[in-house]
């Protein structure tokens, strides 16, 4: 989808997979490779993306993807003052 193939870089939502289980515990983000790549190709602001994201997964229940999220926030927008601290 949208032209990127399957990651080879590191462990991400983009790993091939031969069955359900192995596809199964594959994490839900994206590695940095492959952010890029749909970045580049659909166009997004990544602070946002991860923002809707967190507020997404921390109200169905998912904590650990939205503190997962929480941490990627203060890396890449540590003077944003908008992310959870949690």
């Amino acid at each position: 989808m949208f032209g990127i193939e399957h990651c080879v870089w590191f462990r991400c939502l983009m790993n091939g997979s031969n069955h359900l289980a192995e596809s199964d515990t594959r994490p839900l983000h994206l590695c940095p490779v492959d952010l890029r790549k749909l970045q580049w190709s659909i166009g997004f602001d990544v602070v946002e993306r991860y923002r809707r994201l967190r507020d997404f997964h921390r109200q169905e229940g998912f904590e650990d993807e939205a503190q997962w999220l929480d941490k990627r926030l203060r890396f890449i927008a540590p003077n944003d003052g908008s992310s959870d601290t949690r």
